[in-house]
């Protein structure tokens, strides 16, 4: 199968519990120039912002510790309607070398058979890695089933990331959860 990631994918942050930590919580993607968006099981636990969340660009070009700090969680969807996303306020801007992502909303239905892209931070990775697969069921409640591709998989630290659809050339979800064995589901930004 020919990769199916994106040509930019700058917009990929990893999220941090402080501004020197080094084992990312999981990821999330730039939705504008100092907005984004993660799982809240990650940004949020216990159903309140995590005290000292950062995060880091490590698709952009910018150095491993230019970081901006997460001013609040703007919207917390796991408290409010057991949606397992929240939208973070960073203090600052993002880099200018960052593009925020293009998103697209879409039915579920729309990505079954289609192939997927996600970046994320599996354990003792923190260079991170690309995982593809295709979509291959369509759940309840707005999510879809990740199947993944050979020697690829979400897993651990990929909580957050951005669902890419290379047929649509935008994000279309956000990885939600990971298998043991590679597999996943994603809650779709259309639902």
């Amino acid at each position: 199968m020919a990769s199916s990631m994106p040509v930019d994918d700058g917009w990929t942050v990893a999220l941090y519990d402080g501004e020197r930590s080094h084992d990312p919580l999981g990821t999330g993607v730039v939705v504008d120039t100092n907005l984004v968006l993660t799982c809240a099981h990650v940004a949020c636990p216990e159903n309140r912002p995590a005290p000292d969340l950062w995060v880091s660009f490590p698709k952009a070009g910018v150095d491993y510790y230019e970081r901006r700090r997460v001013r609040q969680c703007l919207h917390d969807g796991w408290a409010e309607h057991r949606i397992d996303l929240a939208l973070l306020e960073l203090v600052e801007p993002v880099p200018a070398a960052v593009t925020p992502a293009r998103l697209r909303c879409l039915p579920e239905h729309a990505l079954l058979g289609r192939g997927w892209w996600a970046f994320g931070f599996p354990t003792n990775n923190v260079a991170g890695a690309g995982a593809e697969g295709t979509v291959t069921e369509v759940r309840g409640w707005g999510r879809v089933h990740l199947t993944n591709e050979p020697g690829t998989g979400v897993g651990k630290g990929f909580s957050g990331a951005a669902l890419w659809s290379p047929d649509y050339e935008a994000v279309v979800g956000v990885v939600e959860h990971a298998d043991s064995t590679g597999h996943g589901l994603a809650l779709i930004l259309g639902h």
